[in-house]
């Protein structure tokens, strides 16, 4: 029993899990900005190439002195009642082509913006007394008393995706027999990005516990 305890207590000590819904996505381009909440985003992933170097029968594989990776990626949205960002996204994607005029361009560099996306670290409380105040809770930290909402939104990992611009905006699915939210996707291409952990050769030190 005492194990078990142990193992319990390790468990709760361990603190709280992330959550796959806690992120924003803030977009800053020219002519607009905003904070969003996308459906669904996988970032691109980094990876270290290798070749195997041979010698007298005996294989060890070396890493390559290049980086593979899609400087591309795609965020699904939900179409808000006024369809306004989706009208945004189609005004950023016309400025490379345009299906109203058939014009299309490829000059425009200085339309490009940034798409960060930020975790949210943050503890949900159950309950709280009469005023609102949240009853102290080992393991739980992250709680906003100011907003009443039991949620501190404290941003802890960050991508941030530079020399964004957009090349294709999904139209709108429509249908008779049911009344599911609109979503559509858009793809990015990226030039420059900065990964959370990774500043040049310097790397944060972090402690993890399971």
């Amino acid at each position: 029993m005492a194990d078990e305890n142990n193992a319990l207590t390790a468990l709760i000590e361990a603190g709280a899990d992330a959550q796959a819904n806690m992120y924003d996505v803030e977009l800053e381009f020219a002519d607009w900005n905003a904070t969003v909440r996308a459906e669904g985003f996988d970032i691109p992933s980094v990876e270290a190439p290798t070749y195997t170097n041979k010698y007298h029968g005996v294989g060890y594989d070396r890493v390559k002195t290049e980086q593979t990776f899609e400087r591309k990626f795609s965020m699904t949205f939900r179409m808000d009642a006024k369809y306004g960002l989706y009208q945004a996204f189609t005004s950023l994607l016309a400025w490379h082509v345009d299906p109203n005029t058939g014009g299309v361009a490829n000059a425009n560099i200085d339309k490009v913006g940034t798409v960060t996306v930020r975790t949210i670290n943050s503890a949900v409380v159950a309950a709280g007394d009469s005023d609102g105040n949240a009853y102290s809770v080992k393991g739980i930290e992250s709680y906003d008393n100011s907003s009443k909402t039991g949620i501190k939104k404290d941003n802890g990992m960050e991508w941030k995706f530079k020399g964004c611009f957009v090349t294709k905006v999904d139209m709108p699915k429509f249908k008779t027999d049911g009344a599911d939210l609109v979503t559509f996707s858009v793809d990015f291409h990226f030039g420059d990005v900065e990964y959370p952990g990774v500043r040049g050769k310097q790397h944060f030190n972090c402690e993890v516990k399971i």
